[in-house]
């Protein structure tokens, strides 16, 4: 529940607060993050006997959109994975809709379908190139069963950290492959390949 407040600038009061009060600290932000915080339509209060709260910064239209954010992991239940984008779970054009030509239909990867060919490509990058080389067959009966949605969420959170680890490593390795070997001339001080007579002498002798 928003509650209205005359004055302006509380989000930037607030995150002045959150900065220790140091306008130099703040000033470290992204001006992008401050000019979003200057027009925010909301602020964070401190009410006694009720803690801390959102109050209006301004007058807020109905249906006004007041906050948006990615989630940093999201995964679609086994009852809607038909229905939704596997990546972004937005709703997917349902066959009517594709068949009177109102939406495009959507993209299919093994068992999952993806809304568009980025969500797809965002997702082969993030965890899905892991996932199809592995079965989660077992995982899913399991909530099926149980009725229960986070150990896929959990599944694909551990997918999206193996794959960066695997992904950083073999960029990691290709740098090292990439790097030209340390001249051998240059190390011996340029004695590679002669051998002067005494060190032929020695080498006859053994």
């Amino acid at each position: 529940m928003l509650r209205s407040r005359s004055s302006t600038g509380g989000v930037m009061n607030l995150v002045k607060r959150m900065f220790s009060s140091s306008d130099q600290q703040l000033s470290g932000l992204p001006s992008t993050v401050l000019e979003q915080l200057a027009v925010a339509p909301f602020a964070v209060e401190k009410f006694k006997d009720a803690g801390r709260g959102l109050v209006a910064a301004r007058d807020i239209q109905y249906g006004e959109v007041l906050l948006t954010e990615q989630p940093f992991v999201c995964c679609p239940s086994l009852s809607n994975r038909k229905k939704v984008c596997y990546h972004c779970l937005k709703v997917l054009p349902t066959p009517q809709q594709q068949a009177a030509g109102a939406a495009e239909p959507p993209l299919s990867s093994r068992s999952h379908s993806f809304c568009s060919s980025s969500c797809l490509s965002t997702a082969q990058a993030a965890y899905y190139s892991l996932e199809c080389q592995l079965s989660l067959e077992q995982l899913e009966r399991h909530c099926e069963a149980y009725g229960e949605r986070f150990p896929l969420m959990a599944a694909r959170l551990a997918l999206m950290i193996a794959q960066d680890g695997m992904t950083a490593a073999a960029r990691q390795q290709q740098q090292q492959q990439q790097q030209p070997l340390p001249s051998l001339e240059a190390d011996t001080g340029g004695a590679v390949g002669r051998s002067s007579s005494a060190d032929v002498g020695r080498l006859s002798r053994v």
